[in-house]
């Protein structure tokens, strides 16, 4: 081979496909194949030119330090059997293989709470007052919230489509339910007994 033509000659390696890793000469010859723009290797071989930088490479040289490290494919890791004891005699010992790769056991189904815990001990004050006849009571309650400015309110709730709906959407995200809870049930408890003290009043009246 003629200096010249060692010059031209490209190396390229193919990196995706049937042979990943091989390297082939080009030496510049171009052909159309099955009608499509093709590559001619020195050895027959030939690439589609469509898959240049994608399947195949160039490189510098066919040296093992200027070619392209081609990952091989994981191999499913294989584990000795094991070797367990039946019952501590070692006559009965049986071998289990082990489990394949990416293997979990499937977890155990526990009983339901209800099954597994004493049953619940109801208070015999929520018993009494969950059996006595209902009535319904009006209250009013007060409550202290953190609430942004009201101009601001006023003017987001008109700047915005939905501002209104989203400043009441703010107001009540921090309103803590445990607060009126609470609330209604000091009201109520008030309440009660100020009725009481006015029945007795009048009783003794």
């Amino acid at each position: 081979m003629s200096e010249s033509t060692k010059e031209s000659i490209r190396y390229f390696q193919w990196v995706k496909g049937e042979v990943p890793g091989k390297v082939v000469e080009w030496a510049g010859k171009m052909e159309v194949i099955e009608g499509k723009p093709s590559m001619v290797f020195t050895d027959g071989s030939y690439s589609y030119e469509e898959l240049l930088n994608d399947y195949i490479l160039e490189v510098a040289s066919p040296n093992e330090w200027d070619l392209i490290l081609i990952p091989e494919p994981a191999k499913a890791a294989t584990s000795p059997p094991t070797s367990l004891s039946y019952g501590g005699n070692p006559e009965a010992d049986v071998i289990v293989a082990a489990p394949p790769p990416g293997w979990k056991p499937t977890p155990r189904k526990e009983a339901p709470a209800q099954e597994r815990t004493e049953p619940e001990r109801v208070s015999p004050i929520f018993k009494l007052l969950s059996d006595s006849k209902k009535s319904k009571m009006k209250i009013q309650i007060e409550l202290e919230v953190e609430v942004p400015g009201t101009d601001l309110m006023k003017v987001l709730s008109e700047s915005y489509e939905d501002g209104e709906e989203q400043v009441l959407s703010y107001i009540a995200q921090n309103i803590e339910a445990g607060d009126i809870r609470h609330q209604v049930s000091k009201q109520i408890w008030q309440q009660a007994f100020k009725a009481n003290k006015k029945r007795k009043t009048n009783e003794t009246a």
